[in-house]
């Protein structure tokens, strides 16, 4: 599960130039796993970059990011969590993606 939230809601708008703060909090239920990679996208494309995760694969992990929007329209930030079913299986055919979305209105 990814919960997603920007500067603490699931949807904002802000004027050209200013920084916005996204949360994570990504957790994987008992016995299912441990969270083993995230990974930010500041408009919600393609363009996702690794996160700093703290340590090694836990079942719960929080993750934060801020971003500045220079351009007005509408952004939808995400981020992809990738968990890992068996530790010992170290292939992607083991690991599970989930997405968090938000959205971020520029003025």
């Amino acid at each position: 599960m990814v919960d997603l939230t920007v500067d603490g809601r699931d949807r904002v708008e802000i004027s050209a130039g200013e920084s916005v703060t996204l949360r994570a909090k990504i957790e994987v239920p008992p016995d299912a796993g441990k969270v083993v990679r995230a990974e930010w996208s500041r408009t919600g494309g393609p363009d996702f970059v690794a996160a700093e995760m703290d340590g090694s694969a836990r079942t719960s992990v929080e993750v934060t990011q801020s971003f500045t929007y220079e351009t007005t329209g509408t952004y939808f930030p995400a981020l992809r969590a990738t968990s890992q079913r068996h530790e010992e299986a170290n292939t992607s055919f083991a690991q599970i993606p989930n997405l968090g979305r938000v959205r971020v209105v520029v003025r």
